[in-house]
C-alpha cells in the first residue's frame, strides 16, 4: 500500500503544468489537426436526437438479410423425389438420386424472379407515383434529378438503350430546311433540330408534343418510338430532358409512373388498390403471403388483399373458347384483334409465337417466314377481312395496327 509520502513524490518525467504536457514539444498540438474551428470531418453535430439514416441502404441492409436467411433454409432443407422416391438435402436444381429436376425448386426460383423484378418496379413506382399524386394536389415540386435517374434505369432494364442507333443514319444532304411536322423553318434558335441519330428533320418542340401525346395515350411500352413517318428506332433518353422540347416534370413523372402500372400489372404479387376509380397504387405481395390487411399510401383506403390463385368463370369460358390463350412459354394471357395475323410477341416474357401452332422464335422475322411456309400465318377469313378494312376504311385499319403497337405504312402489302 502506498504512503502519503508516496503520493506526494514528484515524478521526474511527469509535467503536471495546466495544459497537461502542452510544453513537451513530443506532445503538442497536432499540425494536420484543426480542433479550434468545430470541423470534425463529415460528422455531423447534433444532440442525439437528429440522427439521420439512409433509408434506402436500410432497406438494401433488410433484403439482403432475409435472402441470407432464406438461403440458409433452403441449405438445411429436406425433399423427396417424386420419381425415384430419393431423399436429398439442400435446394438443389437435380435429385442426387435419379439426376431428375427438381420441380419443386425450379417453380420456387422462377416465383422468386418474378418477386424480384415485381419489386423492381414497386419501388421505383413508389418514388414516383406518390410525389405526383402531392404535386397534383398540393403543388409539391417534383425533383427532375429523380425522373433522370429513373427513366435511364428503365432504358437499361428494358434494352431500350439497344433501340437508339449508335451512329448516325443520315447525311448533310439529307436535311431540311423546315420541320417535317410544324413546317416551320429552321434558324436553330426558336425552332431547332432534335438530334436524333435516326432522323434530322423534326424539331424539338414537335419532338416533344409526340412525347406528350404518347403519354397522354398511355402509349409508352417498350419505348416511345421516333417521331419519324418510317422510323422505328426508340427516342433517347437525353431527349426528354432537353428544354427545347419543353416536357415538365409532371409529364415524365406520368410517363414513368405509366410504365411501372403496366409491368406491375403482369405480375402476380401485385394486387391493385381496391379505390380503383381515383387510385392507382396498390400493394406487392411477398412470395409467403396469401393475404393481409393494409392501408393504401396513396389514398389511405384501408382494404384487405388477397392473392388471386384461380380464374374468374368467364375467363375460363373464354379460355377454353379459344378467344384467351396462354404465352408457350411463360402462360401469360393474350387476346387477338380480329384482323391481324397469327404472329404476336409475348408481352410479359417478349417471346414471339404463333397464335395457331404455339410455336416460339426470337425474332418476328423468323416465325413469319416459318408460318407462311406452312400456311399457319393467318386465321381463315382474317386476311381478307384486314384487306378489305383497309380498303373501305383506311382510318379503323391504322387505328388497328397502332393499338397493337405495328407501325402503319401506307406502302407495305398485305399478306407478304
Amino acid at each position: 500500500m502506498a504512503s502519503d509520502g508516496d503520493a506526494n513524490m514528484e515524478d521526474a518525467d511527469f509535467e503536471d503544468d495546466a495544459d497537461f504536457g502542452g510544453d513537451d514539444d513530443g506532445f503538442g498540438d497536432d499540425d494536420g489537426f484543426d480542433d479550434d474551428g468545430g470541423d470534425w470531418g463529415d460528422a455531423e453535430e447534433d444532440d442525439g436526437f437528429a440522427i439521420k439514416h439512409d433509408e434506402k441502404a436500410l432497406e438494401k441492409q433488410r433484403r439482403e438479410k432475409e435472402e441470407a436467411e432464406e438461403e440458409k433454409e433452403l441449405q438445411d432443407a429436406e425433399w423427396t423425389c417424386l420419381e425415384c422416391k430419393h431423399k436429398n438435402k439442400g435446394m438443389g436444381l437435380l435429385c442426387l438420386g435419379c439426376n431428375k429436376p427438381n420441380l419443386g425448386e425450379l417453380d420456387r426460383q422462377k416465383r422468386k424472379r418474378e418477386y424480384k423484378e415485381g419489386q423492381y418496379w414497386f419501388d421505383m413506382f413508389k418514388e414516383i407515383y406518390l410525389p405526383l399524386q402531392l404535386h397534383k394536389s398540393a403543388g409539391l415540386d417534383l425533383d427532375i434529378k429523380l425522373a433522370d435517374t429513373h427513366l435511364r434505369s428503365i432504358f437499361v432494364h428494358e434494352f431500350v438503350v439497344r433501340k437508339v442507333p449508335d451512329m448516325k443514319k443520315y447525311t448533310d444532304k439529307d436535311l431540311k430546311k423546315k420541320c417535317e411536322s410544324c413546317t416551320c423553318d429552321f434558324d436553330e434558335k426558336e425552332v431547332s433540330r432534335a438530334e436524333l441519330n435516326c432522323h434530322a428533320n423534326i424539331c424539338k418542340e414537335c419532338c416533344g408534343n409526340w412525347i406528350r401525346a404518347k403519354i397522354s395515350d398511355e402509349n409508352v411500352i417498350p419505348f416511345i418510338r421516333c417521331p419519324g413517318e418510317d422510323c422505328d428506332f426508340a427516342i433517347p433518353v437525353f431527349i426528354y430532358f432537353d428544354q427545347g422540347t419543353k416536357l415538365k416534370p409532371s409529364d415524365l413523372y406520368k410517363m414513368i409512373a405509366v410504365y411501372c402500372e403496366k409491368q406491375l400489372a403482369r405480375n402476380s404479387n401485385w394486387i391493385s388498390c381496391s379505390n380503383s376509380k381515383s387510385c392507382k397504387y396498390g400493394f406487392l405481395l411477398k412470395i409467403s403471403e396469401s393475404e393481409k390487411e393494409v392501408e393504401c399510401d396513396a389514398c389511405s383506403t384501408k382494404q384487405k388483399i388477397k392473392r388471386k390463385t384461380e380464374f374468374d368463370e368467364g375467363f375460363n369460358e373464354m379460355l377454353k373458347s379459344g378467344k384467351i390463350r396462354m404465352c408457350p412459354k411463360c402462360k401469360f394471357p393474350h387476346m387477338k384483334d380480329k384482323g391481324l395475323c397469327n404472329v404476336l410477341q409475348c408481352g410479359k416474357c417478349k417471346v414471339w409465337w404463333n397464335w395457331r401452332t404455339k410455336d416460339m422464335a426470337d425474332t418476328q422475322k423468323g416465325l413469319k417466314q416459318q408460318a407462311r411456309a406452312r400456311g399457319t400465318l393467318w386465321e381463315p377469313g382474317e386476311l381478307e377481312y384486314q384487306m378489305k378494312l383497309q380498303r373501305d376504311d383506311p382510318a379503323a385499319f391504322r387505328h388497328l395496327l397502332e393499338s397493337n403497337g405495328i407501325k402503319y405504312d401506307p406502302n407495305y402489302t398485305r399478306g407478304q
